[in-house]
């Protein structure tokens, strides 16, 4: 087996060995201590990735300004294991722009990186960024995201906690005056959500997934991220029930890109609403106009595997194809051009080679493949 990289890579986020600006197709990565059958999940940053190996070991590469690779090294160009988290057996990685995180699998939340803005759910004057993953005190955490300045995790009994920035209202908790938090330096609960499986950040906005497929929003919604109506609603201070129509399935999952969201349903469905501008609702247009409204993506693929980008997005196929559309200045989309893409388009990946699973970074690109 094989892992393709592209897009980004003026830190060596791409794990080649080398750095440039953009990458516009597939490369090979360079590895040496990850083997790629091995690896169960890949994420990124602003200018980092982070990779999950099947037993629980990460490894990272690229921009390191802030510790965010939990190694020493300003710059890593290929994947290195992160050996400060030895002793853990990691099931989920997390990245932020200049941040990361993991969870155990004991339920502990580890932090490292930029924490400018108590963005990893500890105190600024204490930890103003970690050079190497830190516990952060909270009750056993299933699922955990990161956006630019903001954290959210969702505890075992399904109730979430947020830190960080807050002042467009992407916390999602008010106080005692109505107003939203500038700043929270401890992970607080948010009041008023139960029964949550999963949460997602995106530049200032936030979406979380209850247990029985109900949508919740809150934050900044300038573009419509929050599938409400900017000229109405340009910020939502605490948490709102989305309601949605036109879908057959059930919500699994929501992604929060900086600007946008994409909901996925159990029926293979992708809905999404938000910033257009670069073409990342994939509907062949860079309209503004209703681009708040949730739309099913017209696609006749069928959806195995889904990733966002910052302003793009990244699907793996039941035919076994990698598609992409939205923000490809970078050459983040994979389509051989820095044109951004307005529709779902196929990623030029060797037909020699099968994509068995897809990964994303802020405007980078992962595919582990195997031979045909």
């Amino acid at each position: 087996m094989k892992l393709f990289s592209w897009g980004a890579n003026s830190h060596g986020q791409l794990g080649q060995n080398i750095a440039c600006e953009a990458c516009c197709v597939p490369a090979e990565v360079d590895l040496s201590s990850l083997d790629p059958a091995s690896i169960s999940s890949i994420v990124g940053g602003g200018g980092h990735t982070l990779a999950l190996d099947r037993t629980g070991r990460a490894y990272s590469c690229g921009w390191n300004s802030k510790g965010q690779l939990g190694h020493e090294k300003h710059e890593v160009f290929k994947f290195q294991p992160i050996e400060s988290l030895y002793g853990h057996r990691v099931v989920l990685l997390a990245c932020g722009w200049e941040t990361s995180l993991a969870i155990a699998s004991d339920g502990a939340l580890l932090v490292w990186g930029s924490n400018s803005f108590s963005q990893l759910g500890l105190p600024k004057q204490e930890f103003n960024s970690l050079k190497s993953p830190k516990r952060v005190p909270v009750a056993r955490v299933k699922q955990a995201s990161l956006g630019l300045r903001h954290l959210s995790v969702v505890t075992e009994d399904g109730k979430v906690f947020v830190s960080g920035r807050g002042s467009k209202g992407q916390l999602g908790i008010l106080n005692s005056s109505g107003s939203s938090f500038p700043e929270i330096h401890t992970l607080t609960q948010v009041p008023g959500l139960d029964n949550i499986v999963s949460v997602s950040c995106g530049q200032h906005h936030t979406l979380a997934l209850s247990h029985n497929g109900k949508v919740f929003v809150w934050g900044d919604n300038k573009f419509g991220q929050l599938g409400l109506d900017a000229t109405v609603q340009p910020v939502l201070r605490v948490p709102q029930e989305l309601c949605l129509s036109g879908i057959q399935g059930c919500p699994t999952s929501v992604n929060a890109g900086w600007t946008h969201s994409v909901l996925r349903t159990d029926k293979g469905e992708l809905m999404s609403w938000g910033r257009n501008t670069y073409g990342q609702l994939g509907n062949n247009s860079r309209e503004k106009c209703d681009s708040w409204k949730p739309s099913v993506l017209q696609s006749s693929y069928l959806i195995k595997q889904f990733a966002i980008g910052s302003e793009h997005n990244l699907m793996l196929t039941e035919s076994d194809e990698v598609i992409s559309w939205g923000w490809n200045e970078h050459g983040n989309c994979g389509t051989g051009t820095q044109e951004n893409v307005l529709r779902p388009s196929q990623v030029l990946i060797d037909n020699l080679w099968r994509p068995t699973m897809i990964g994303s970074g802020a405007c980078h690109c992962f595919v582990v493949a195997e031979r045909k």
